[in-house]
């Protein structure tokens, strides 16, 4: 599991540029389960069992969705065990504990969501951007339901952290699901 999530976020560092005032277009995934907003002409792979988009405005701001069509749990990993109990059981939670374990970042925020039926986990965390070590803010929502993973992630860096706090808005306020 840690594996994916390295991909995710390593393979998010794509440089995509465009203008920060575009227009946001509408997304439908390949499996017609859920619906978002991008910038327009966002990048979009379509790996073995992973659907991943994204979008960088400037050097300063991106967004990612990531969608796993089927995803299981190495019960064996002594980390994914040890942080399921700590959060008594609760896989969303534990996946937040592991993104920011592997961000060695700080909790902002952390609040249970429901979108059309879907409980879902909204987490941000800050932390030292390693090639800068500029100060960074993320913002997720994640989604597990019927075996698939669904992230949408917002980063930026704290020097424009009003504009990351619009993008964020507008972004998490598009998701639906069908």
């Amino acid at each position: 599991m840690k594996k994916i999530f390295l991909f995710l976020f390593c393979i998010g560092y794509y440089e995509l540029t465009a203008q920060p005032d575009t227009n946001w277009v509408q997304l439908n995934n390949y499996n017609p389960d859920f619906n978002f907003k991008l910038p327009n002409n966002p990048l979009i792979l379509d790996t073995i069992n992973i659907e991943s988009f994204f979008f960088k405005v400037d050097s300063t701001l991106g967004l990612q969705v990531h969608f796993i069509d089927s995803i299981s749990f190495d019960s064996s990993s002594l980390i994914f065990t040890t942080a399921l109990t700590q959060t008594n059981y609760d896989t969303l939670r534990t996946i937040g504990k592991i993104l920011l374990l592997i961000s060695n970042g700080t909790l902002t925020s952390i609040s249970d969501i429901l979108i059309d039926n879907h409980r879902g986990l909204e987490i941000g965390f800050s932390y030292d951007e390693l090639s800068t070590l500029e100060r960074e803010y993320s913002f997720n929502r994640i989604f597990l339901y019927d075996d698939k993973f669904l992230t949408f992630s917002i980063t930026g860096i704290e020097t424009d952290l009003q504009r990351l706090l619009i993008y964020k808005e507008i972004f998490f306020n598009s998701i639906n699901f069908d």
